[in-house]
């Protein structure tokens, strides 16, 4: 990826998302909804790089949830989401941000806001030595001596993130 020099930071080129049209682009590409027509939506903030946390509240929630409408719950009783929403702040503080970015990244019908400290980390990423010099930004150069590697697909997403949906 291209460092940003110190330059301002680009505004994404869609400020305002429309869930419905981000769903709708997600089954065009052949990406379909784990639902019915009922939207279980689940939102969660906040993450801050606690991707192992992440996961079990999602797997939580799943458990917790039951509706009367069999159409609902798979096969072991749990819900299925429409889809999961991450309300800002993926990363920084927690131990695996690369980890939680990659995994929304990469889930189908998961999305993101960005957040505050999303937008940090991404100048982080562009070169902002300003954001770099921080503690909570150090994951951007050495992944928490993870063997993995931000990608050219994880600034552009990140960059890419409304900041509402």
């Amino acid at each position: 990826f291209q460092k940003n020099n110190g330059k301002k930071l680009p505004l994404p080129p869609i400020l305002h998302a429309n869930l419905e049209d981000m769903l709708q682009l997600q089954e065009e590409e052949g990406i379909s909804s784990n639902s019915s027509n009922k939207k279980n939506i689940l939102i969660v903030g906040d993450v801050h790089g606690c991707y192992q946390e992440l996961l079990t509240l999602v797997e939580t929630a799943k458990s917790k949830i039951y509706y009367h409408d069999d159409d609902d719950n798979n096969d072991d009783g749990k819900i299925d989401f429409t889809c999961v929403i991450l309300v800002g702040d993926l990363c920084n503080k927690g131990p695996e941000s690369l980890q939680v970015i990659q995994h929304v990244r990469k889930t189908p019908n998961w999305f993101a806001v960005r957040g505050n400290h999303d937008e940090g980390a991404l100048c982080a990423m562009l070169g902002d030595n300003v954001q770099l010099e921080k503690h909570t930004y150090q994951w951007v150069l050495n992944n928490n001596n993870n063997n993995d590697i931000i990608t050219d697909k994880d600034v552009e997403w990140l960059a890419n993130l409304p900041y509402t949906i």
